[in-house]
């Protein structure tokens, strides 16, 4: 752990040193690609281990770089400003084979260089989602699901320079617009709404790793009517671009994604493929499903340097034709400063086969030594009743005992026929001997 909070703390001070700020490339993404790569839903990994109950988690985060350069060789002369925050807050619900999670996310950063003078949107995603699953088996069955993804603020493109823009496929003598601060989209645009019912698979919820599959009927509602997109901006005299048309598309979707965490908690990952096959959509070029189908792909790692303070990088890669004919990608690298408000209980860990088993066998001995002093208990007590009966007592004192009878038999049998003195005390003593006094 001490050599993941070194790295970390380097490359934190890396980042400083250089000047660079941490959101610079998503920065240069901006309209382009920032604000138009809709986030796929994050792998639902929560296990149905949790008691009963209502699970709210909130968490506040904070981001903050500042570099400044005077006089410095290689750097240019100036402030660089960058700094963000983020809100995410859950609540779950799991009542016997019902699992109900709702959550909410919202990110946002803005970022200041020494060539633009004011402050620039580089990062703005607000993502709303509710899944709710019916367990019909213990790692499977029914799943509904429902997403919102939509930018908070209006997006503008912001040069040091006048630049001319042009719309695909015109003249810029004619069609040009050469401005500093281009409008792209208005706030809450483009907002995109997915929903999907079907079946789902958890086969594997351990902590390290929690598989989730789902295949069901899905569908998609992109509203991005009159927003535009920066398609070229190779020639710096005409960016061109093109206006974006509102899309809706339903069919075939699948899914699948791991997460799970390590390192004592403080490495997360989650990673997460998704496909959408539209047999239904509004494509007015004529393309198959197949030529529309919508693949997205993502990936999170979060490092947890200290409680309060972790590394996290995030991976977008989307294939939307229907909306965008090329790929869209986005990158970000973070350093959070973070503070749990309400923290979720962790599912209470799985009992050690071992110690199970140890337990089994001295339940199993105390119950028949428990047995065994119930018998013995039993037996005294007939006895005691037993020799409490009045007929029994009567009997036993009747009958000569044994050790009184036997060994005077044989004494009488053994004993000498001398003659012996009568006693005067006793006159039948001579009658009652006669073969003694025989000569």
């Amino acid at each position: 752990m001490d050599k993941v909070r070194f790295f970390a703390v380097v490359a934190l001070s890396g980042f400083v040193n250089a000047g660079l700020p941490l959101g610079a490339h998503a920065q240069e993404l901006d309209a382009a690609t920032t604000e138009y790569v809709p986030v796929d839903d994050a792998v639902v990994t929560a296990p149905a281990k949790l008691p009963d109950g209502f699970y709210p988690a909130l968490s506040l985060g904070a981001n903050l770089n500042l570099a400044s350069n005077s006089n410095v060789v290689g750097q240019v002369d100036g402030l660089s400003l960058l700094t963000g925050i983020s809100i995410a807050g859950e609540l779950h619900l799991i009542s016997g084979m019902h699992d109900f999670r709702n959550r909410i996310s919202l990110t946002e950063a803005w970022s200041k260089t020494p060539t633009l003078k004011r402050f620039v949107k580089s990062n703005d995603v607000l993502d709303v989602e509710s899944l709710y699953k019916l367990f019909l088996w213990p790692v499977g069955g029914l799943y509904a699901r429902a997403n919102l993804l939509t930018t908070v603020f209006a997006t503008e493109q912001v040069t040091s320079e006048p630049v001319t823009y042009v719309p695909d496929g015109g003249d810029p003598a004619d069609d040009g617009q050469t401005v500093r601060r281009f409008e792209l989209s208005d706030p809450l645009q483009p907002l995109t709404v997915s929903e999907s019912l079907g079946a789902f698979l958890d086969p594997i919820q351990e902590p390290h790793l929690q598989l989730s599959l789902r295949a069901g009927f899905g569908g998609r509602h992109t509203l991005a009517d009159g927003a535009r997109l920066i398609t070229s901006d190779e020639d710096p005299d005409a960016i061109v671009f093109e206006t974006l048309e509102d899309v809706h598309q339903a069919g075939l979707e699948l899914f699948g994604g791991a997460g799970g965490r390590a390192v004592e908690d403080r490495l997360r990952y989650d990673v997460g493929l998704v496909a959408l096959v539209p047999f239904i959509n509004n494509d007015d070029r004529d393309r198959n499903a197949l030529d529309l189908a919508r693949i997205g792909f993502h990936a999170d790692l979060n490092v947890a340097v200290f409680d309060w303070m972790s590394l996290s990088y995030q991976l977008r890669v989307v294939n939307d034709p229907q909306l965008v004919d090329d790929l869209q990608v986005q990158n970000n690298l973070l350093i959070t400063l973070a503070y749990t408000v309400v923290k979720k209980p962790e599912p209470p860990p799985a009992p050690d086969p071992l110690a199970a088993e140890l337990a089994a066998e001295k339940a199993r001995a105390d119950a028949a030594e428990a047995r065994a002093v119930a018998a013995e208990a039993r037996a005294v007590a007939a006895e005691q009743a037993a020799a409490t009966q009045p007929g029994a007592t009567t009997a036993e004192a009747s009958e000569p005992a044994p050790s009184e009878t036997t060994p005077q038999q044989p004494a009488e049998e053994s004993a000498p026929t001398e003659p012996t003195a009568p006693a005067p005390a006793d006159p039948n003593e001579g009658t009652a001997t006669p073969a003694v006094e025989q000569p």
